[in-house]
C-alpha cells in the first residue's frame, strides 16, 4: 500500500501531514511503501513507477514479513543493474541507465512514452493507463523495429548475455519511434541455468529448465519477435491453447510466412538454419534492401562500447525462476507429451516454493476512504475479466454500502465509471457522504468438503446427473454417465454444510424449490440446488473462495488469485443456468461475499494448508494453523457429524 512521497509537497501542500507517513497501527500483512511517481505496473519483484523527472524507477517489493523473499527481490533489480552496467552507455538500443542505489537498490532508466510493442501495436489499453498517440505503423517501421531489436539482441549476444524473454512486452518504444530491448531481470549467460519461461508463444522447442542457455534460443524467440513486429499478431494466434502452441512447435509446425516482407529470415529463426544475430542481420538487410534504421549502428559487434564498461562488472548469476501462470501451465503439460520439456526439470524451481511469498504481495489494486488515504480498506489482484463495474460490486461488498451510494476516482482524482471497462492496477479512493469502514460481517473458514457418507450420496448422484462436466471449465465427464466412473469430478457444495447456523440465518431453506428425496427431504443443505460439479482442482480452488461466480455480471467466473486455468472472465453456459436445479443466485452471492471477505477484505484471510500426508499429526497442524478454531470445527463437523440431519 503506499503512501505519498516528499515529491507531492509541492503539488498537494494542503494534504495533511499523516497523509505522508504509514499508519502507525499497520494492520498484519499489509505492507506500506513511499510512492516514488506514478504507478506504472507492478511485476513480480518489483514496483515500477514513473518520477516526476520522467524517469522509470524499479524499487524491489519490501515485505517485513520475509525478509528472504525482500533479499530476492533486490537481487533480482541488482542483476538487472549488472547487466546495464556491462552493456554500457553507448549502445542506442538500450534505455540508457539513469541512476542507481545500491543502498535501496532502486534502479532508474529512461522512459520510453509510446511503451511496450505489445500494445501499440495491439488493440488493447496500455497497461500503465498512459494513453499514447498511435501513429499509423508504414512498412518501414516494422523494418525498423525488426532491425533494432536484432541489433539491441547482437548487443547483449557480444556481452555474452541470453536475454531469455525477448517478447513484445519487453520491446519499449520512444517518443522518436525507435525500440529499445528492456527487462533484464531474468537474463543470464551461456552455460548458467534459465530463470524464466519465455511467453507462451515464445517457448523454444526442446527447451527445459536443465537445459543451459544458449544464443540459439533467443534467435528463435526474436523469429517470434519480428513475425509479431511484421504482422502484428504472435505466432499460432487463432490457437487458444498454449499447450497446443508449444506442441505445434515441437513437431515444426510454425505460422505461415508467407507474404511476409522477411519471411524468409523468420523461418530461418524457427528452424535453426540461421546461426547468430549477424546471419539475422544480414539476411534482413537482404530482404529489406534498405537499412530503414536511423540510429546508425551498423555493426552487431559492440567495438562502439568502452572496453571497460564490459569487464568491470562480474556476469549475472543464476537467480531464481519465475513463470507466468500461463507458462507453469504449458511447460507442464507439454512435459506431459514426452518432449524434452519433462518433468525431471521441475525440481529446477520447485525448490523455492518452501520460501513462498505470502500471496497478497501481488495486489496491484488497493482502496481507501477519500477522508483517509492513508489507511487501506482493502486490495486485489486484477485478473481477466475483472472490469469496473465488477470491482465497485468488490468494494462495496468490502465496505457494506449500497454500490449506488457511494463513487470511487483514481490516485488522479479522476472519477471511475461504473461500467464494464477492464480495471486498471492502482488506488482508489471512496466517495461518500459517510466515512467507509470495512464490513463486520463473518467469514466464515472452511476446508475442501467432499461428498462422502450415505448422507450426501443422493446430493453426490444428483448433481452429477445434472451436470455430467465441470461447470467451469465445460470438461465433459465421458466415463461418468456410461461407466459410473467419476474419477476427478466431485460434487461441490456451494454453501458448506459445516454451517447449519448460517443455513438457517439467511433463509436459504425457504430458497430451495428441490429438496432431497426422502426421507432426506428436510437436510435442505444437501438439495441439488447447493451443488455443482467440478473437477477436483477446480473444487479446491472453489472451496478456498480463490475464484468465485458473481450472478450480476452475467455469471461471470471471478478469479481473486492467479489463474493457472486460463477460465477467468468466462460465464456459466445456459446449459445449466436454464436447468431448474441449478443453484439459486442467493447461494452464488453468498460465496461471492465470502471470496472477497476472504481475499480483498483488509489483509485478506490466511491461506489454509489442505495438504496433510499420511502419519502426519493433521488435527495438531490445523489447531496451530491461522483460524485453527474456526477449521476445527469445519472439520469435525464434516468428518463426525456427517450422519447428523439438518432440521429446518
Amino acid at each position: 500500500m503506499p503512501f505519498a512521497g516528499e515529491w507531492q509537497r509541492e503539488l498537494h501542500p494542503d494534504w495533511p501531514e499523516k497523509r505522508f507517513h504509514p499508519p502507525e497501527n499497520i494492520p498484519y500483512g499489509w505492507i506500506y511503501y513511499a510512492r516514488k511517481g506514478t504507478r506504472m505496473g507492478f511485476g513480480h519483484t518489483a514496483i515500477i513507477e514513473l518520477t516526476p523527472q520522467r524517469h522509470i524507477v524499479k524499487t524491489p517489493k519490501p515485505n517485513p514479513y520475509n525478509l528472504q523473499a525482500q533479499e530476492r527481490n533486490r537481487a533480482e533489480v541488482r542483476a538487472e543493474y549488472d547487466v546495464y552496467q556491462r552493456i554500457g552507455p553507448g549502445c542506442p538500443y538500450i534505455p540508457k541507465l539513469v541512476a542507481w542505489d545500491p543502498e535501496t537498490c532502486c534502479l532508474s532508466v529512461e522512459f520510453l512514452e509510446n511503451g511496450p510493442l505489445s500494445t501499440y501495436l495491439g488493440n488493447g489499453p496500455p497497461e500503465s493507463g498512459i494513453e499514447v498517440d498511435k501513429i499509423d505503423v508504414q512498412p518501414a517501421h516494422r523494418r525498423r523495429w525488426a532491425l533494432q531489436v536484432t541489433r539491441g539482441l547482437a548487443a547483449l549476444h557480444a556481452l555474452d548475455i541470453v536475454h531469455s524473454d525477448l517478447g513484445p512486452g519487453n520491446v519499449l518504444l520512444g517518443g522518436d519511434l525507435n525500440v529499445r530491448i528492456a527487462d533484464f531481470a531474468s537474463s543470464c549467460t551461456v552455460g548458467t541455468r534459465y530463470e524464466v519461461c519465455a511467453g507462451e508463444r515464445y517457448v523454444v522447442p526442446g527447451w527445459s529448465f536443465r537445459k543451459p542457455p544458449e544464443f540459439a534460443d533467443d534467435i528463435f524467440i526474436l523469429g517470434c519477435l519480428v513475425y509479431f513486429i511484421m504482422t502484428g499478431k504472435e505466432p499460432h494466434s487463432d490457437v487458444e491453447s498454449e499447450f497446443d502452441v508449444a506442441k505445434l512447435y515441437g513437431e515444426g509446425k510454425f505460422p505461415s510466412v508467407e507474404g511476409i516482407e522477411c519471411g524468409g529470415v523468420i523461418q530461418g529463426c524457427w528452424d535453426g538454419s540461421l546461426k547468430s544475430t549477424d546471419e539475422v542481420l544480414q539476411q534482413l538487410l537482404e530482404a529489406f534492401g534498405v537499412d530503414d534504421d536511423p540510429l546508425g549502428c551498423p555493426s552487431p559487434t559492440l567495438t562502439h562500447l568502452p572496453t571497460s564498461s564490459v569487464a568491470s562488472s562480474p556476469p549475472p548469476r543464476a537467480r531464481r525462476i519465475l513463470l507466468s501462470p500461463a507458462a507453469v501451465v504449458a511447460v507442464f503439460l507439454y512435459s506431459l507429451s514426452g518432449s524434452s520439456l519433462h518433468s525431471s526439470s521441475l525440481p529446477v524451481f520447485l525448490p523455492h516454493l518452501d520460501m513462498a511469498l505470502d500471496i497478497n504481495t501481488l495486489r496491484d489494486v488497493f482502496f481507501a476512504d477519500v477522508r483517509t488515504p492513508e489507511i487501506g480498506l482493502g486490495g486485489l489482484i486484477v485478473t481477466s475479466g475483472m472490469t469496473n463495474s465488477i470491482f465497485y460490486t468488490i468494494v462495496a461488498i468490502t465496505i457494506d454500502q449500497d454500490a449506488t451510494k457511494f463513487g470511487l476516482q483514481d490516485s488522479d482524482g479522476e472519477a471511475v465509471a461504473k461500467d464494464d471497462s477492464p480495471l486498471r492496477p492502482g488506488n482508489y479512493l471512496i466517495v461518500s457522504d459517510q466515512p467507509a469502514t470495512p464490513s463486520t460481517k463473518a467469514f466464515f473458514t472452511r476446508a475442501l468438503s467432499n461428498s462422502a457418507g450415505t448422507r450426501l450420496e443422493s446430493f453426490k448422484n444428483q448433481v452429477r446427473d445434472r451436470d455430467r462436466r465441470c461447470v467451469i471449465t465445460k470438461v465433459e465427464a465421458r466415463l461418468g454417465p456410461l461407466y459410473n466412473h467419476w474419477t476427478s469430478f466431485e460434487s461441490a457444495h456451494v454453501v458448506p454444510i459445516a454451517y447449519p447456523a448460517e443455513w438457517r440465518r439467511c433463509g436459504f431453506s425457504n430458497v430451495v424449490t428441490i429438496p432431497p428425496p426422502p426421507p432426506r427431504e428436510s437436510d435442505s443443505i444437501n438439495s441439488v440446488q447447493n451443488g455443482l460439479l467440478m473437477q477436483s482442482s477446480v473444487h479446491q480452488l472453489f472451496d478456498s473462495y480463490d475464484f468465485s461466480i458473481l450472478p450480476e455480471a452475467d455469471y461471470k467466473i471471478v478469479f481473486f488469485k492467479p489463474d493457472f486455468l486460463g477460465i477467468a472472465g468466462q460465464h456459466l453456459d445456459r446449459q445449466l443456468l436454464d436447468d431448474a436445479r441449478r443453484p439459486p443466485d442467493a447461494f452464488l452471492r453468498w460465496h461471492f461475499e465470502q471470496a472477497v471477505y476472504a481475499n480483498v477484505r483488509g489483509a485478506g484471510e490466511p491461506n489454509l494448508d489442505f495438504d496433510f500426508p499420511p502419519g502426519s499429526d493433521m488435527m495438531g497442524e490445523i489447531s496451530r494453523a491461522p483460524k485453527g478454531a474456526e477449521r476445527m470445527q469445519f472439520e469435525l463437523f464434516t468428518r463426525l457429524g456427517a450422519s447428523q440431519i439438518l432440521e429446518d
